[in-house]
């Protein structure tokens, strides 16, 4: 899905507040540039950071997302668990695990979901009881299922993490899905893997209560909490690094990735515990709806666990682009408008990297310094490879090498063709004005060609070779201001 196409929710948001937004801004960078406070400058630094994140969380309709997965995922939460739970039912899981008081535990599909259970839902009893009733009362219904109704709730687990994936892709500004044959095989290994997980997750689980229970760790009250609550909040931030790294259909870099994990899994348990509070102390649901108090309730709550789970991608984001981050502000910046001029910039360093016999250039490095996104980086390899200015060097399309000599590639061909043909006409209607446009089109692609002239590749980069010296001259006063401030 492509950013391009949505309608962005703070062009609707009140004057008032883009006034406060933007005076919070302005005082924000005056404390980052003239307060001679180091506290006071990491606060304010800390604060800007996380605004900028705040908003694209907003920009990227994640509060819509996360509506709209949430009512997806109480559809469909209860055949996900049904296909995952009698795969692990298939397979001979039968070794027993000591448990906390000696007793052993067997990893069933029955102790699979409890620990699910008890890891997703806030520690609330009347909630959890509610759902676990809910859900083994479809369990039951569903058991007489027929082959066909089984492959129709896989299509719909398979449905479901299309949707998933779509919104990540969102959030990453990737435009394309995964092709049909390898979504079905991510899809189909996350929907076979997770119950052997959450099994996994078990027995990590029983094995650090038995060892937190034992004589011999008696005395080690502090190590014995932070076991016991160390454990879910790892498993978490597992689950949701897994998730950080491999529903995006681009390359999501590890140390980005844990970063989300780790705030989302704070958030996440943090959650859990106001949730809970919230519905022992405060919650009057039950006298307005009764007997359906369980679906608002689990409603609201998938809600919440949907914007935390899109909240730290887009942490992880922000991590991996900050300058993105930073650019994508209200006047709707949109690097695709300028895609002639990175593709120039690319040829050049590749140019150059040519030259001095570097061999290809570093995807990464170019990223950093261009400023851009590893999708759009390849977005734009991929145009120069169709014109075959370029040849890829791996299957994965970041590293290339030019294909034809420096003083063959022609700047014009970049400008007039990277997008497709240019100025080009409709084949219909066929009428005397198509016909004329076709003539005014010609002319100016011709202007332009001649405007260009036969720029090559390498005369542009021995072009710029040469002003460079007079360009650092001119700018010399304001890099040295830039390197005080």
């Amino acid at each position: 899905m492509s950013d391009k196409n949505i309608t962005t929710q703070t062009d609707g948001a009140k004057p008032e507040f883009k006034n406060l937004y933007t005076r919070v801004i302005e005082t924000l960078n005056t404390n980052l540039e003239e307060s001679s406070n180091v506290a006071i400058r990491w606060l304010a630094w800390r604060v800007k950071i996380g605004l900028e994140i705040a908003e694209k969380f907003w920009w990227d309709n994640c509060p819509t997302f996360a509506a709209s997965l949430a009512y997806t995922t109480l559809l469909t939460l209860a055949p996900l668990l049904a296909v995952s739970l009698s795969i692990l039912s298939s397979v001979n899981l039968a070794d027993s695990i000591a448990g906390t008081e000696g007793q052993e535990i067997k990893v069933t599909s029955e102790t699979a979901l409890e620990f699910f259970f008890d890891q997703f839902l806030p520690p609330n009893q009347e909630l959890a009881d509610s759902v676990k009733k809910s859900f083994e009362t479809f369990k039951t219904n569903a058991a007489p299922v027929s082959v066909l109704g089984l492959l129709f709730l896989i299509a719909l687990v398979i449905w479901v993490l299309s949707i998933i994936e779509s919104a990540f892709n969102m959030i990453w500004k990737v435009d394309k899905a995964r092709p049909p044959i390898n979504q079905f095989v991510v899809y189909w290994f996350t929907v076979t893997l997770t119950p052997f997980l959450i099994a996994g997750s078990i027995y990590l689980t029983a094995k650090v209560q038995a060892l937190a229970a034992s004589p011999s760790y008696a005395e080690y009250r502090y190590d014995q909490g932070f076991l016991l609550k160390g454990t879910p909040f790892l498993l978490t931030a597992i689950a949701f690094l897994l998730i950080y790294r491999l529903i995006p259909n681009t390359n999501v870099r590890f140390r980005p990735a844990i970063w989300g994990a780790v705030i989302a899994s704070v958030l996440f348990e943090t959650a859990k515990l106001v949730f809970n509070w919230y519905l022992r102390e405060w919650a009057s649901y039950k006298d307005v709806y009764g007997g359906l108090a369980i679906i608002p309730i689990f409603l609201f709550w998938l809600y919440v666990t949907w914007l935390i789970v899109l909240g730290g991608s887009v942490i992880a984001y922000a991590i991996q682009y900050p300058k993105e981050v930073k650019s994508k502000k209200k006047e709707g910046f949109d690097r695709r408008k300028y895609s002639h001029y990175y593709a120039i910039r690319i040829l050049l360093d590749a140019a150059r990297a040519y030259i001095a016999d570097k061999g290809p250039l570093d995807p990464f490095a170019v990223q950093q310094k261009l400023e851009i996104t590893s999708e759009f980086y390849g977005e734009i390899l991929r145009k120069l490879h169709k014109l075959d200015i370029i040849v890829f060097l791996d299957a994965g399309g970041e590293k290339f090498l030019i294909k034809r000599p420096l003083d063959h590639v022609k700047v014009a061909d970049v400008m007039t063709n990277l997008n497709g043909e240019m100025l080009a006409c409709s084949p219909e209607p066929l009428d005397s004005d198509r016909s004329g446009v076709e003539e005014l089109f010609t002319d100016i692609r011709k202007a332009m060609e001649d405007g260009l002239g036969a720029m090559t590749l390498q005369q542009l980069g021995e072009r710029l070779t040469q002003e460079e010296p007079e360009e650092r001259e001119h700018m010399a006063p304001v890099l040295e201001l830039h390197k005080e401030s």
